[in-house]
């Protein structure tokens, strides 16, 4: 493994998106379905990651504010009787309610839905999907920190060990692959560094 101090010793065009530091403008927050992209004002959410069994479309929306989004809905769900391939599906009118703002990789997001009606619940929404360390990320990370503060500014994909190290996968090409790698030593950092293999 060559280890180099930046993507540009790399060789690499890094985009601007990749790197960008956030803006100090608040922005209005996204919805993000199972599709996990980007989302404001959809007419239709799919929300049943797993099996697909229950849905909204016809979606309405009145509001979409800094703090939350109200709307209304066609909700469709799968009874599953017999079973979930031979079910029927059913549909009402619900109010939709997204709230819990916050931030994961400087992209905003409404972070759980509430669905009224006679048989309302509360749940999570899906987040973004963890892409490439900004450099605004990288700079935060101070040697001395703690794990826990590192993941929560961070994130981790990749190998993450008490004495060993913590990466985000940034990017790859013909015959490379570059990481923001961070060091530990009993549970704080000791180094840090881009990497390419």
């Amino acid at each position: 493994m060559r280890i180099r101090t930046g993507l540009a010793a790399l060789g690499l065009a890094v985009s601007p998106l990749a790197v960008a530091a956030p803006t100090s403008a608040v922005t209005t927050p996204a919805l993000y379905s199972c599709t996990r992209v980007a989302q404001h004002r959809p007419a239709t959410l799919q929300l049943a990651c797993g099996d697909g069994n229950g849905y909204f479309d016809r979606v309405q929306w009145s509001q979409w504010t800094q703090t939350y989004a109200t709307a209304t809905a066609r909700q469709w769900v799968n009874d599953c009787k017999p079973n979930c391939a031979n079910g029927h599906y059913t549909k009402r009118r619900v109010p939709l309610r997204l709230y819990a703002p916050t931030t994961l990789d400087f992209q905003r997001y409404f972070s759980k839905i509430l669905v009224g009606g006679a048989d309302g619940y509360r749940e999570p929404l899906p987040r973004p999907r963890r892409g490439c360390a900004t450099n605004a990320e990288y700079e935060r990370v101070q040697n001395g920190d703690t794990q826990a503060r590192v993941s929560h500014i961070f994130g981790t994909t990749g190998i993450d060990g008490a004495s060993h190290r913590s990466y985000r996968y940034c990017r790859s090409g013909p015959g490379y692959a570059i990481y923001a790698e961070i060091w530990y030593e009993n549970g704080r950092v000791v180094d840090k560094h881009w990497s390419d293999d």
